[in-house]
């Protein structure tokens, strides 16, 4: 039966949480402060534009929830004459 081997896979997901706020890229999953964890945007001709942004490896749905919360917790949240 074709679903006993979709049982058998295990998938690995990597995950990083980035913001751009006041023109910056922020890692929020940085222990860092918020000073410390502004990322420079590089351009390779293979990999195209990225940040190095720190990774968190997530296997299951709960641990991509938390990773996403800790994330979520560590935005810049401000109001502007714009808003």
């Amino acid at each position: 039966c074709n679903s006993s081997r979709l049982t058998e896979r295990e998938f690995v997901i990597r995950v990083s949480v980035i913001e751009i706020y006041n023109e910056e890229v922020r890692d929020l999953l940085s222990t860092d402060s918020p000073s410390d964890c502004v990322l420079v945007v590089r351009e390779d001709p293979r990999r195209g534009i990225f940040v190095n942004a720190r990774k968190e490896e997530v296997i299951n749905g709960r641990k991509l929830l938390a990773v996403l919360s800790a994330g979520e917790k560590n935005r810049s949240v401000g109001s502007t004459t714009l808003n």
